[in-house]
């Protein structure tokens, strides 16, 4: 029955349309596997949740139970479904999970024959790749490309270790190098692969006759190396004079600097063979028998020759089904390998130690939060002096707020080589009302600000030298016209609620054949300094003299800045606007004037025309007119280039009700409601949740 729950791919449908589709019932027992968030999600079914399930009563309305893979509770509920002749269906975590264990898994595998890592009976991934007609050009080319991602960003099943120092596997005289995977005393994957405690012994010696010469190296499980756990090959690993591999790193990176690898049943061989590498089998783990890997056993049941490109394409791309843990949309293999990289490139931004100065204790816990790293520290100091001789002692940086006066503070970290990093708040996303708001994108900058366009910027440089393939501006072409169509704009994400003395005439684009609309975008006085071409300073007064003289009597619109405290005055000519009706007014507009506001990047997303008089971020490169001259900025951007840059590579975006990283997409779609955001039941909810199921 392996139709029988079949993965919600349709990411564009609504969580209410899905809903509106019938679903089949699936009984859960487990209570364990009904915290699991949003499993319904991942199984495309109804959960019933029915801790008396003997009673047939319980079972009138189920369709299928299910539990966790191969565990000794599963087997009872196997056992159950088989007494009430009902379809079992075996649930395990996937082989792209999260960042750490403790997280929420963005995928899982549901089995209705058996279970991948089981090789006493077929499961629905054998029987997949022993059937043949599934393996399309366009299958296979999409698992070229996920592979190719997964490779570049080092991704494996949880993703918090640290990439390995090269040349950790050094070896004198060009030795070859072995690396031998082993794996803790009572791993479920172990006897499931008909292997035990003494396969471990027989592949360590049968590397050491097999290479004679080489230098042999054993892979701990990160249990194992905490001391939680113990290994097969710990004690035995010394016997053979093969040196044990000090730490966790992450796997790809640690398993590229081998030359051969051997496994029992570890999921590091497979990612082995994704890397190239020859890989000697001791147990039967899923990728085992299908000529791949050179194997100590067979599988009378697996008859075909596999690419790995056709493993991996069954394996992650039709077993696996996956589910984006911040929106609870069911996702891509392509979106959550997206979701992972992204925390994973901010969780090895984040190493290491960090001095953070200038910062109130308000916005402590939401710099902790953006600072986290599973091998990083962060403090909190009011002495410059001690912050910079810790910083420089742990080998870390110095963070302050983007306002801080830096310019004593630059010398002192350069003379001491301690990096100084400026942050604030990003331009997308705020929660919660003014007095409590958790900004959903942090600026990090290690070179200066982004509007201040008289010295370089981290985001200057990247829109200057950054390379942006085919894959990026598709990704930023699609987040652009999201943000088009659900009316995201910078400045309503900023301050929706900004005040303001008038309403636009109707909240409704002007019925004109061609837009005849001027906006004049005010810019905060902190913004409005000398352009980095020396000319004259513009103000918001001085724009809308020039507008007025320019519109000749047609409509003129003001839009105050987005922070400015306080109502707003109507100025003499002009409808005063508010951030919200940004994206219902830009259709009637045919020119923005502003110093240096975010609306004017919101008019550049909706193809309006902007013309700048300071120096923000998006001038200067071939998008404006300008006032000004940026002699740094030669290269010509598009606008997804802009967005590219601007929006996915630069800012950090958090997401607080599952307390972790995320990209925009994430945020833009929950500005827009198009989302399911749980965070992990604690406390009293979660023990109703498992007295009542809910």
């Amino acid at each position: 029955m392996p139709d029988l729950f079949p993965a919600d791919t349709d990411e564009n449908a609504s969580l209410a349309d899905k809903e509106e589709r019938p679903r089949p019932a699936l009984g859960v027992w487990s209570r364990r596997l009904l915290n699991v968030p949003h499993l319904a999600a991942f199984l495309n079914a109804s959960i019933r949740y029915r801790p008396r399930l003997p009673s047939p009563r319980h079972i009138s309305d189920i369709t299928a139970l299910t539990d966790w893979g191969r565990a000794g509770a599963s087997e009872r509920t196997r056992r159950l479904a088989d007494a009430h002749n009902l379809p079992y269906l075996a649930v395990e975590k996937g082989f792209l999970c999260s960042l750490r264990p403790e997280d929420e898994s963005c995928s899982l595998v549901a089995d209705a024959t058996g279970i991948h890592y089981d090789a006493s009976r077929p499961s629905d991934l054998e029987n997949l790749l022993n059937d043949t007609g599934w393996e399309t050009p366009a299958l296979l080319a999409e698992a070229r490309e996920a592979m190719t991602a997964v490779l570049r960003h080092g991704l494996s099943k949880y993703n918090m270790a640290p990439d390995a120092p090269p040349f950790l596997l050094t070896t004198p005289g060009q030795r070859q190098r072995i690396l031998i995977i082993d794996q803790p005393v009572g791993d479920h994957t172990i006897a499931p692969g008909l292997a035990d405690g003494d396969t471990f012994i027989r592949m360590l010696e049968q590397a050491r006759r097999d290479h004679p010469g080489a230098a042999l190296f054993v892979k701990s499980h990160p249990d194992t190396a905490l001391g939680r756990k113990q290994g097969h090959l710990t004690a035995a690993a010394r016997d053979c004079r093969a040196a044990l591999v000090p730490g966790d790193f992450s796997p790809l990176s640690l398993l590229a600097q081998a030359d051969e690898v051997y496994a029992v049943t570890s999921h590091m061989g497979f990612e082995a063979l994704l890397l190239g590498k020859p890989v000697h089998c001791f147990g039967l783990p899923f990728y085992a028998g299908w000529g791949l890997t050179r194997d100590a056993m067979r599988c009378p049941r697996r008859v075909r020759r596999r690419t790995v490109e056709e493993l991996f394409a069954a394996a992650y791309l039709l077993y696996a089904r996956y589910v984006n843990p911040v929106t609870g949309h069911p996702c891509s293999a392509r979106d959550a390998i997206r979701l992972l990289s992204e925390q994973r490139r901010r969780n090895e931004q984040n190493g290491g130690y960090t001095a953070c100065l200038g910062f109130d204790r308000r916005r402590r816990p939401l710099l902790r939060a953006f600072l986290a790293s599973s091998h990083g520290e962060t403090a909190f100091f009011r002495n410059d002096t001690e912050a910079v001789r810790r910083a420089s002692a742990n080998k870390g940086r110095i963070v302050v707020p983007a306002s801080w006066p830096a310019s004593p503070l630059e010398g002192v970290c350069r003379r001491a080589g301690v990096p100084l990093v400026r942050i604030e708040d990003g331009w997308l996303g705020r929660e919660g009302t003014k007095a409590e708001r958790r900004p959903a994108s942090l600026l990090r900058d290690e070179q200066g600000t982004p509007d201040d366009a008289s010295r370089p910027s981290t985001l200057e440089t990247l829109l200057e030298h950054a390379p942006m393939d085919e894959a990026l501006l598709t990704r930023s072409q699609a987040l652009r016209a999201y943000m088009v169509k659900h009316g995201i704009t910078l400045a309503a994400s900023v301050a929706a609620d900004t005040p303001s003395a008038h309403d636009a005439a109707d909240g409704r684009p002007m019925p004109l054949d061609a837009p005849s609309a001027l906006l004049v975008a005010g810019t905060p006085p902190a913004a409005t300094a000398r352009t980095p071409s020396g000319r004259d300073e513009w103000d918001d007064r001085r724009l809308l003299r020039l507008a007025r003289d320019a519109q000749a009597g047609a409509p003129l619109y003001y839009l105050p800045p987005f922070r400015q405290p306080g109502g707003t005055p109507a100025p003499e000519g002009a409808t005063l606007i508010r951030p919200a009706d940004l994206p219902r007014v830009l259709p009637s507009v045919r020119k923005v004037l502003t110093v240096a506001s975010a609306a004017g990047f919101d008019a550049l997303l909706r193809g309006v025309p902007v013309h700048t008089y300071g120096s923000p971020f998006y001038a200067g490169w071939g998008l404006t007119g300008d006032e000004a001259v940026f002699p740094r900025r030669s290269r010509p951007l598009t606008v997804d280039m802009l967005v590219a840059g601007a929006l996915i590579l630069y800012p950090a975006y958090y997401d607080w009700s599952g307390r972790r990283f995320c990209g925009p997409e994430e945020i833009c779609r929950l500005l827009a409601g198009d989302g399911a955001a749980t965070a992990r039941p604690t406390g009293l909810r979660r023990i109703l949740r498992r007295l009542w199921g809910h």
